[in-house]
């Protein structure tokens, strides 16, 4: 049975049993497929111009893809339960990149505003596309995501509750008018069975549910609301309601779901946010059609991540941003354009029962390179033993002169804010590398075990570094990326994995390695240059842990190690200094 507490985050049906019992059977579309897709693009075309013209929007282009530990992207759910698809990027970094694919664009475009000058009254709009791989699958939900996410600058007057009815009433007329304009193009719509949306919207804030609708979970309420009131937006999603539960749950940080808003019977209710839902004829259900809000003040902010025990949100870049009045700080301009084309062959040569040979060959054309780049790369196999397989590897690469992501956070690493340039006579960066490795895994009757030793050497030829150049004309820093003499890595890995009877898992390793320039490199003025790579450990390890006690039972633990590192901190025009962190 669906209770209050497990309807929060969910989608209001339970299982997936439960959804086919809902999903109308028989159901054919009133349009054919190509025609569908006329009308698809008619409706959106319509809408993004509808919005642009109600609410000053200019559509924008939005990020795929963010730092983890830039605190950009939405957890849609203040529970923790909807996590983002992560990966590391960048081939080829000393270390990785953590990303993940967006959920939202929520707490982007409130830097977007700053970034594109956005003035009181203005606002942008986004086409956004996402995964949210943790949602229920459901006639409301999928996988994927392609919606619009807006923005608009306002002044602190403006935020109150007319203010967002008034916004809220100019984005149903949008709505309502794209319904209407797809059955006058389009004939086959006008079919009984689905009406037109109403005139006008219903405002009700979810306490007034709550007291209409008290014993059902929330999207129970929503469907018995929307058979009296066939679309409604519903004000106040976020807080605890007098049942001791919130409607639905919100993210903490960027809704504002605590300021006090309605006053009825001697009830004070909160919220500068909700939800424009629909009846929808096919499913005999409520749909959400758009969900939004006034955004959190720092001190609102503050206040809901106490309530949802998310406090360590606050060290983040994004949410540090707000408590120093500092959104965004993305705001300035590399002004670079890159193609590449690339072409990529490799082929496999099994001399003999132990001993393969592959081999392949890149080539490249990049537009800031003058000639065409030929990269290859080869390895020997030879195995020995049933269990033992040596592997020696050789491969060349490069960078181009340009800027990277990796360049645009270093700018706003170590405490102050730097503005990247290129040396006008800045050239590609390339690269040797070699390596051996031991690879020995033995299986018993009930486990497997096994290592691998890995031993490599990369050598970096006209290698970029920053180095400080001066400073602009607002005081800050200019660091040049320009190409140094060389720089070498080198050093081992060593990983461990133990599987006893699909009980006990555990993998774990650790590398120990030396990254050094040839010549010492001067990232400020102020310090004498060093030889060693900065935020770059010489040592650094992980290690997973897996016990399944029964088929339905299983414990995990794991961890990483990051060795000290040599970090800049840069506090001020004057005061730089060089911490091992």
């Amino acid at each position: 049975m669906k209770t209050k507490r497990t309807d929060l985050a969910g989608p209001g049906i339970s299982t997936y049993a439960e959804v086919s019992k809902v999903l109308p059977e028989n159901y054919k579309p009133l349009l054919p497929p190509l025609k569908r897709m006329k009308a698809l693009y008619m409706v959106k075309d319509f809408i993004e111009k509808g919005l642009a013209e109600k609410l000053n929007l200019q559509m924008v282009q939005v990020p795929l893809i963010v730092r983890k530990d830039s605190g950009v992207n939405d957890y849609l759910d203040r529970d923790g339960s909807r996590t983002p698809v992560e990966f590391p990027a960048g081939l080829g970094l000393d270390k990785r990149i953590e990303t993940q694919v967006v959920q939202a664009a929520t707490k982007w475009k409130r830097m977007a505003l700053a970034q594109f000058e956005c003035e009181v009254g203005q606002g942008i709009n986004t086409d956004m596309r996402a995964i949210r791989k943790d949602y229920f699958l459901d006639h409301d939900h999928s996988c994927y995501v392609d919606q619009w996410d807006w923005e608009k600058r306002i002044l602190d007057e403006d935020r109150n509750l007319d203010y967002l009815i008034d916004t809220v009433k100019n984005i149903w007329e949008v709505i309502r008018d794209a319904g209407r304009m797809a059955k006058r193009e389009f004939t086959e719509l006008n079919d009984d069975r689905f009406p037109d949306f109403p005139e006008e919207l219903k405002f009700i804030h979810a306490e007034e549910i709550l007291d209409m609708f008290p014993d059902l979970p929330r999207k129970e309420r929503e469907n018995k609301l929307l058979e009296k009131y066939p679309a409604v937006f519903i004000i106040g999603i976020g807080a605890v309601l007098k049942d001791g539960y919130p409607h639905e749950m919100r993210a903490a940080d960027y809704d504002d779901w605590v300021t006090p808003t309605i006053e009825k019977d001697g009830q004070q209710m909160f919220g500068l946010n909700g939800d424009i839902l629909v009846y929808n004829p096919v499913t005999k259900r409520r749909h959400e059609l758009s969900s939004m809000g006034v955004r959190v003040t720092k001190e609102t902010l503050k206040i809901q991540l106490k309530l949802s025990g998310q406090l360590d949100y606050l060290e983040l870049p994004y949410h540090q941003a707000i408590l120093n009045d500092e959104i965004p700080l993305y705001n300035y301009l590399i002004d670079q354009e890159s193609h590449q084309l690339g072409i990529f062959g490799q082929d496999e040569w099994k001399i003999s029962s132990k001993l393969t040979l592959l081999a392949g060959l890149r080539l490249d054309k990049h537009n800031l390179v003058e000639n065409w780049i030929l990269n290859p790369r080869t390895s020997v196999l030879f195995k020995p033993f049933d269990f033992t397989q040596f592997r020696a590897s050789y491969s060349t690469g490069y960078r181009a002169p340009q800027a990277f992501d990796t360049d645009l956070h270093i700018a706003f690493a170590g405490g102050g804010v730097s503005i990247i340039q290129l040396d006008q006579d800045l050239k590609k960066e390339t690269s040797e590398s070699y390596s051996f490795s031991i690879n020995y895994d033995r299986p018993t009757e009930k486990n497997i075990f096994g290592f691998t030793i890995d031993a490599f050497n990369t050598r970096l030829n006209d290698a970029f570094v920053l180095e400080e150049n001066g400073v602009d004309g607002q005081g800050n820093m200019i660091l040049l990326k320009n190409n140094g003499a060389g720089s070498t890595v080198r050093g081992l890995t060593v990983e461990g994995r133990v599987n006893y009877n699909n009980f006990l898992e555990v993998d774990l390793g650790i590398t120990f390695q030396q990254s050094r320039y040839d010549d010492p490199v001067q990232w400020s003025a102020e310090l004498e240059g060093t030889r060693d790579y900065l935020r770059t450990p010489n040592d650094y390890g992980y290690y997973t842990l897996n016990i399944k006690p029964t088929d339905r039972i299983s414990v995990s633990l794991s961890g990483v190690y990051t060795g000290s590192m040599l970090v800049p901190h840069f506090g001020g025009v004057r005061s730089h200094f060089l911490t091992r962190a």
